[in-house]
């Protein structure tokens, strides 16, 4: 079940909304409605959702300042705005779905649906972690990186294998997989979503960079320190990294 938080500052609209929930999609469950985008900000930064539905223009804080306000967003959304022309700007912040008011039935069940597919995505990896983490006392490091892990972009899931990750490049609350055929795969999550990669000699090594253990060629000392992969890119580590990180090298 996802659990839904309805943040508009109309409260015609705020009820509207949640009447589309009852009467189409009765399996999610509300967890909050709120016309104080501060109030439902609270909510979210006390017990976030797996779904916010959220208004754009709102007196006080708009919908993406809010956004702004949550350090990891955790959680899909799905913009609900009078006005088209936040459409770019919705995108810009990796909203799952973009909805026009006066909101169609057709549209939020084409939405919703949308969201539990992504809900599905994240459960999935859920499971193989935990499956994981009961095997890990029996597996080698390599045998760890023979894992897949779904990446979810704007055309498809793709399903990747940890051993052809090379490193991953965050961009505001994007990610990029850089894989070792030379290819990108880019999805609309920051780093922090993918922090359990660690106990798969994924690491994070600087505020915007994680890299795959396996594939570090060399430690350089020069310009604060770096690491060059064995495709050539280098990579800089935070001081605060670099113990753990050359420990860890030596122990693989």
């Amino acid at each position: 079940m996802l659990n839904l938080i309805l943040i508009d500052d109309e409260p015609e609209s705020l009820q509207y909304i949640a009447s589309l929930v009852e009467l189409y999609t009765p399996e999610l469950n509300i967890t909050g409605k709120f016309t104080d985008p501060l109030e439902g900000l609270e909510a979210i930064l006390k017990t976030p959702p797996d779904l916010l539905l959220l208004d754009i223009e709102m007196p006080g804080l708009t919908g993406f300042e809010l956004l702004k306000k949550v350090a990891i967003i955790n959680f899909d959304v799905i913009f609900i705005t009078a006005y088209n022309q936040y459409a770019i700007e919705a995108i810009k912040h990796h909203a799952l779905d973009y909805l026009l008011k006066p909101v169609s039935p057709d549209d939020f069940v084409k939405a919703i649906e949308k969201a539990k597919k992504e809900l599905g995505v994240k459960e999935e990896f859920k499971k193989l972690k935990a499956l994981k983490v009961s095997l890990q006392n029996g597996l080698s490091s390599l045998e760890k990186q023979e894992s897949r892990i779904p990446l979810s972009t704007q055309k498809s899931i793709e399903f990747v294998q940890l051993k052809h990750i090379v490193h991953l490049e965050a961009d505001k609350n994007y990610s990029t997989f850089n894989l070792v055929d030379g290819s990108e795969v880019v999805v609309s999550k920051n780093l922090g979503a993918y922090q359990d990669l660690d106990d798969y000699n994924i690491m994070r090594c600087q505020k915007s960079y994680m890299v795959n253990l396996h594939h570090v060629a060399r430690y350089l000392h020069s310009d604060g320190g770096s690491l060059e992969m064995n495709n050539g890119t280098l990579i800089p580590v935070s001081t605060n990294k670099k113990d753990e990180l050359l420990r860890r090298l030596r122990n693989l």
